[in-house]
């Protein structure tokens, strides 16, 4: 809720959302969240595991106003290939260089639903037990709008890489030809990868310091 990837004060019947789209021939989306829960690192000793939980958006059975399975644009995500991992490793072992990995924390949802592009209005249902108190006896089958790009979603890792693409270009990254989710800052002579929320970088150990610098003023970093 402190993220406000769900804006509950958008509440509102389905039926009367559905019905107002078809009307106004307008398109919207509808789906679900739900909690899921898993044991990390099972196969370890029971002091090494742990458990944990996140909430997800389920893109399998999104439909739209007409109540028919949602079509999504082709927009494809990639993460970086593993030889590019390889060359940071290779580039951090040059003299008077380093190289440093971070992880972008709840990655996906630090960036906002169709950032960029042509916006459709995504609504999701509650589980019951997780309705605000004043729903209950007001609404029968209430939806919100989902405003953040909610793991589970299909488009959610693609709005997530281009987020940092638009971030890592204002702050004076280029893109590496035919190597996706590669970048080269020329001034600072640093080489990134990344690869879904895990960002490494390599080069010079001033410019290293830099570049994480400037990544955070707009990206959230562990």
């Amino acid at each position: 809720h402190k993220q406000r990837t769900l804006l509950l004060e958008s509440v509102r019947e389905y039926e009367d959302v559905r019905d107002e789209a078809n009307r106004t021939d307008t398109e919207a989306h509808f789906g679900r969240v739900f909690q899921i829960c898993h044991e990390k690192h099972s196969e370890l000793q029971p002091e090494m595991r742990k458990y944990k939980g996140r909430v997800v958006f389920g893109g399998d059975q999104v439909t739209d106003h007409t109540s028919h399975f949602a079509l999504f644009h082709d927009i494809s995500s990639c993460g970086s290939l593993m030889v590019a991992g390889k060359i940071c490793d290779a580039i951090a072992c040059l003299p008077g260089h380093i190289g440093e990995q971070s992880d972008a924390p709840s990655a996906y949802t630090q960036s906002e639903l169709y950032e960029g592009h042509d916006q459709v209005d995504t609504w999701v249902f509650l589980p019951e037990d997780q309705w605000p108190p004043e729903w209950h006896g007001r609404y029968r089958r209430p939806v919100c709008k989902l405003r953040l790009a909610l793991y589970g979603h299909p488009l959610a890792g693609a709005f997530w890489e281009k987020h940092c693409q638009r971030i890592l270009v204002s702050h004076g990254f280029k893109m590496v030809p035919h190597w996706e989710c590669c970048y080269f800052h020329e001034t600072l002579k640093v080489f990134l990868t990344i690869y879904v929320d895990d960002f490494k970088m390599a080069g010079p150990k001033m410019g290293v310091k830099q570049a994480w610098a400037m990544l955070q003023q707009d990206i959230t970093l562990d």
